[in-house]
């Protein structure tokens, strides 16, 4: 991640309206998944500075892996459920995962075919894994270099892919609907080759305003099949041996 963007992150996911209304999408789909379970365990892969740790103890203990030793803080980097390095490293953890999430840590992945089938292993095999993604390279703006993505996704490429890697689909949501026009603009004016300016996080008011219109906009138009979002949401889970694709 951009150094300058990654002293403003905590702040960002804490108050921009994007991961606020994220968190609210992402928290609905997994209750129709998953229950709470004292003994079960969470794996949050790119968990940045722990930042969703207690969203996600809704759902069991947490566990992280973040590779970027800059977004932690002191506490972080000893706590001993956060793993410094890889998906693929030699990870001190024991066992296998109820719940494995990957929320907008797989397009910073080279080898994502790699994650994936790791994902594969880590998850117990009745248990979630949850995805969120940015989709459509057609999208791609300054805003993907200054985070430094490899990809976006379209909706075929993520169903494949987590195909081959051995799960099944249960469930795919395209979301933020407005945000299509106006990165398109941004790329047609140029704003994939200028330079990266770092996101404003904006007014309280409209700040609040944008979290609900994007509550709004998901229940009047995320049942519409095809309509393009900025991002893409997964939800699979492993297929059994012998399973069909």
């Amino acid at each position: 991640m951009n150094p300058e963007y990654s002293q403003i992150y905590r702040d960002f996911y804490g108050r921009h309206w994007w991961w606020r209304a994220r968190e609210k999408y992402i928290g609905e789909c997994l209750w129709r998944h998953l229950q709470r379970n004292s003994d079960s365990r969470v794996l949050d892969v790119g968990c940045g500075d722990r930042l969703s740790f207690r969203f996600l103890g809704q759902w069991g203990k947490v566990f992280g892996i973040e590779p970027d030793v800059s977004l932690l803080s002191p506490e972080s980097r000893n706590d001993p459920a956060l793993h410094v390095g890889s998906v693929t490293d030699d990870l001190p953890f024991e066992g296998r995962f109820h719940l494995l999430t990957s929320f907008d840590s797989l397009e910073h992945m080279e080898d994502d075919r790699r994650a994936l089938a790791r994902f594969r292993d880590l998850l117990d095999p009745a248990g979630v894994l949850a995805i969120h993604v940015p989709a459509w390279m057609w999208l791609w703006t300054g805003h993907d270099e200054m985070n430094r993505h490899f990809r976006r996704y379209s909706r075929a490429e993520i169903i494949e892919k987590c195909e081959l890697a051995g799960f099944e689909v249960l469930e795919v949501r395209s979301w933020f609907f407005f945000t299509v026009p106006l990165k398109f603009l941004s790329k047609m004016l140029g704003g994939g080759a200028r330079k990266p300016e770092l996101p404003i996080l904006p007014p309280d008011f409209l700040n609040a305003l944008l979290v609900w219109y994007c509550w709004i906009e998901k229940r009047l138009l995320g049942w519409i099949p095809g309509l393009p979002g900025s991002s893409l949401f997964v939800i699979a889970r492993p297929r059994s041996p012998g399973g069909c694709t």
